[in-house]
């Protein structure tokens, strides 16, 4: 059987592959912005939005409010999130995508003057 040779990211487990790819890294980062994981997996906001407002309404996903700002995460109550949460990261152990993709993001400001 050679299924960890198929990369994790193009599967449609959770709908789309796009829609899997975000589920993954949003396990991955725990909390992440919309707009910042729209631009990760390739999607628009408004598609993205959709998904999120579904996942959300399934009460696998909960969102709140930070400044001004809509923070995504999973949801601590969700009845299945340790085994939902053990599934995508492994999914991402096994396709590098995820690991460069998170790998690649500078999550807080540069300290001001710090050398690039």
């Amino acid at each position: 059987m050679q299924h960890n040779k198929i990369m994790i990211s193009s599967l449609d487990l959770f709908g789309s592959q796009k829609q899997t790819r975000a589920l993954v890294l949003l396990a991955l980062l725990e909390d992440v912005h919309l707009s910042e994981l729209a631009g990760l997996v390739g999607l628009n906001r408004s598609a993205l939005k959709k998904t999120v407002d579904h996942w959300e309404e399934m009460g696998v996903l909960v969102s709140a409010i930070v400044g001004n700002q809509r923070r995504l995460m999973i949801n601590p109550r969700f009845a299945a999130k340790e085994p939902l949460l053990a599934l995508l990261k492994r999914m991402a152990e096994l396709d590098p995508f995820f690991y460069e993709t998170v790998g690649n993001l500078r999550r807080r400001p540069r300290r001001y003057g710090k050398e690039i």
